[in-house]
């Protein structure tokens, strides 16, 4: 019996091809970069690894469908922030480690994405804006909540990025650093 695909299976099948295809655009785009004595590795430490003299760069690709921005409040964002902070003592030791984030969503305006601009420089004002957007969220949960309480329905469930900036918030300064 032939079964077709829910609409459902459909978008999703769509956008994960889509961001198969972006991830491999990005995977070519580098190999042609490459020079002699560097390595690039697909799918082993994440979306993309490369390996240089100086050290290893960690690259994560992010494929949306529909224009958008990249914010402060971009689950994608605080996932790929949190994989990277627990992974790290799973990753080769290296001189220097470069973490890059590959998307096809415009730069939003937030101070907190315009950090990332030179991270080195930034990532106390980085952490401490992770404090700030933490205390933001939960503020917001909590209220969310109260007003539940108030109108006898039941307590929503926490807003799922707060997991992933709670962890980076809350992580000591030299693990983030």
């Amino acid at each position: 019996m032939d079964q077709q695909m829910s609409h459902f299976e459909n978008t999703a099948a769509d956008k994960s091809a889509a961001g198969f295809t972006y991830q491999d655009f990005v995977y070519v785009y580098n190999l042609l970069q490459l020079e002699p004595e560097q390595e690039l590795g697909i799918e082993v430490y994440d979306d993309l690894h490369k390996f240089t003299c100086e050290g290893l760069t960690l690259i994560q690709v992010k494929h949306s469908i529909g224009e958008g921005n990249l914010t402060d409040r971009d689950i994608d964002l605080w996932k790929t922030l949190y994989n990277w902070h627990m992974s790290i003592d799973e990753i080769p030791i290296a001189k220097d480690l470069t973490l890059v984030i590959y998307t096809n969503k415009n730069l939003g305006t937030q101070e907190f994405i315009r950090l990332f601009q030179n991270p080195s420089k930034n990532k106390a004002k980085i952490h401490s804006k992770a404090k700030e957007i933490l205390k933001d969220l939960e503020a917001k949960d909590l209220e969310k909540n109260h007003s539940a309480k108030e109108a006898g329905k039941e307590k929503p469930s926490e807003n799922p990025i707060l997991k992933y900036v709670r962890a980076i918030a809350e992580a000591n300064k030299e693990s983030i650093y």
